[in-house]
C-alpha cells in the first residue's frame, strides 16, 4: 500500500485512532492520511475512553440519514 494515499480511498469508513510515540510531524502526517484522532504516548486510560467515544460519535450518521448514506 503507499504510503501517502488517504485511508479514505481504500473504501475505509471506520474511524481511525492512531496511537504513536513519534513526534508532531508523524502525527500531523497520520492526521493528514484520515487518522481522526492521534494520541501520543504516554496517555491515560481516560484519555483513550474520551477518544472511543468521540470517534463513534463522530461515525454515526447524523439524524434523519442511515449507515451507508
Amino acid at each position: 500500500m503507499p504510503r501517502d494515499r488517504r485511508l479514505s480511498e481504500f473504501g475505509h469508513s471506520i474511524p481511525i485512532i492512531m496511537v504513536s510515540a513519534y513526534d508532531d510531524r508523524v502525527r500531523t502526517k497520520a492526521l493528514e492520511q484520515g487518522a481522526l484522532i492521534v494520541l501520543g504516548k504516554p496517555f491515560s486510560g481516560e484519555t483513550l475512553l474520551a477518544a472511543i467515544r468521540s470517534a463513534l460519535e463522530s461515525s454515526e450518521p447524523e439524524s434523519g440519514q442511515e449507515k451507508g448514506t
